[in-house]
């Protein structure tokens, strides 16, 4: 998941030190998330409709009232139940999917998918997700490696002692060059 940086003023001016402060004081809610009071408030409404539909049965059991409207409205209370409890599960794997670092559109696609009990799209999903995790890692690995100098040390590990034994060395070959090998020769 990418956070979007774009809510900070000068992020891009900014130093580690100041980018870091930034971000952990950056209060975002991811989409695909629900928070903690939302998904209580979907549960409690689940557990009310449960409720309902549980006197339901008890009055149609009893035969106190009309048997075609409790019916009727049996089944509107169990649709909607299902509906609810749907909805809470796709947005608790939504968010465990979103954790195992599938983007927030992978994320809803498969938790759908699970939620659907449609194993082939879900490993449909993981397929297409594991191609972008592994293309993204070769990414991030190629970023640090540096390119072969040919021989010669990259700008960054230039030593100045190293630099001048090599201009030594350049001073001794070009001034033994004229005599050639007669030094070596008797």
């Amino acid at each position: 998941m990418k956070i979007n940086t774009s809510a900070i003023e000068g992020f891009e001016k900014m130093s580690a030190e100041e980018k870091l402060t930034a971000l952990l004081g950056l209060d975002f809610e991811p989409e695909g998330y629900r928070s903690q009071a939302e998904f209580d408030r979907i549960m409690s409404e689940n557990k009310q409709k449960k409720d309902e539909i549980r006197k339901l049965r008890e009055e149609l059991n009893t035969g106190n009232s009309n048997s075609a409207d409790l019916e009727k409205r049996l089944a509107e209370l169990e649709k909607q139940n299902a509906t609810l409890a749907r909805d809470a599960e796709i947005s608790s794997l939504v968010a465990s999917f979103t954790k195992l670092g599938y983007s927030e559109d992978l994320a809803k696609e498969a938790a759908t998918a699970s939620a659907d009990k449609n194993l082939a799209k879900v490993l449909e999903i993981q397929t297409k997700f594991q191609a972008e995790h592994d293309k993204t890692i070769r990414e991030e690995a190629l970023k640090g490696m540096r390119k072969p100098g040919g021989g010669q040390p990259p700008e960054s590990d230039k030593n100045p002692l190293l630099e001048a034994a090599r201009s030594i060395g350049k001073e001794i070959a070009e001034s033994t060059k004229a005599d050639g090998l007669s030094n070596y020769l008797l």
